[in-house]
């Protein structure tokens, strides 16, 4: 190796993304030992995850099943959360329900997460892409996400995979921009200098010196996204466009019970008791992650 890209290699400080990730992630089990609110609120989001998983073993009856002769009985032992007005299991549905409703989020999570990152390396690190790429950003944001949900509804119809592309599609310019925001910060520092002058390409300083330092704020950035699509894929069904109507989600289960708040209010209680707490479990340890994964606040914790 010449002096110069010695000289240049020392310029690198000796931080490999693989050993960063291992001390942020020392960082959030710290902060799960530390914070007792963080703690219950992945405890709820882990009970309520494995209960929708475990749906078929842990209920008892069809969650699509009609008995016109039981409906809108009470809670009981043989119905935990009674029955609606068609005579389904309210508890069986709830359980099957948080599949759809969870499946939804972590989709759209994930989808944003790699949508986001990508446009929002490329338009950090990359002068010339930056405006285009930005520009197409603020007019996605500038489009309800109401409006977009009903434009494809009428479209293509209501399903659940037109709901994660329509949340998706609306997340992404949020991410992007906060990506973009890192990486204009990160471009001029020493270690990504360094790495262009011993000959480092784009594609290797974004992947291996650039994304790993996004990482915690894409993380805290997805519990908000993961919690929102949760959220609005149950506002979509109230306007129609959600999940169809025989899916057991969340969203569907309260829409179905509104009809009957005053006589039967279990159709709409427990499905929404559970939304509710997945939602605050969820933005718990989200704002968790934010303590321990930003060095200026773990300093003050």
């Amino acid at each position: 190796m010449a002096v110069g890209e010695r000289s240049a290699a020392r310029a690198v400080p000796n931080r490999s993304p693989s050993a960063g990730l291992r001390t942020r992630w020392r960082g959030v089990r710290r902060a799960f030992a530390k914070n007792p609110i963080m703690l219950l609120g992945f405890v709820i989001f882990l009970i309520i995850s494995l209960s929708a998983l475990a749906a078929p073993i842990i209920t008892f009856h069809d969650p699509v099943r009609t008995n016109i002769e039981e409906r809108l009985e009470p809670p009981s032992a043989d119905h935990w959360f009674g029955t609606d007005h068609l005579g389904v299991d309210v508890y069986a549905r709830t359980i099957y329900g948080g599949r759809v409703s969870l499946f939804v989020g972590v989709s759209v999570a994930i989808l944003v997460i790699g949508g986001g990152l990508f446009f929002g390396l490329v338009a950090g690190y990359n002068r010339k892409l930056d405006g285009p790429i930005m520009r197409v950003a603020d007019a996605v944001m500038a489009f309800p996400t109401l409006l977009l949900a009903l434009a494809v509804a009428a479209a293509l119809g209501g399903s659940i995979r037109n709901i994660i592309l329509v949340l998706a599609i609306s997340g992404m310019p949020g991410m992007a921009r906060l990506v973009r925001g890192q990486v204009l910060s990160l471009r001029e520092q020493q270690f990504v200098e360094g790495a262009k002058a011993i000959g480092a390409t784009m594609p290797r300083i974004l992947t291996y010196h650039v994304a790993p330092n996004t990482f915690a704020a894409m993380m805290v950035m997805a519990s908000l996204v993961f919690a929102g699509s949760i959220v609005a894929e149950a506002g979509l069904a109230f306007l129609g466009v959600g999940a169809p109507t025989f899916a057991p989600s969340w969203g569907n289960l309260i829409v179905r019970g509104r009809d009957f708040l005053g006589s039967s209010p279990w159709i709409s209680f427990f499905p929404g008791l559970l939304l509710t707490l997945m939602v605050l479990a969820i933005n718990v340890i989200g704002d968790g992650l934010r303590d321990a994964l930003d060095p200026r606040l773990r300093r003050r914790l």
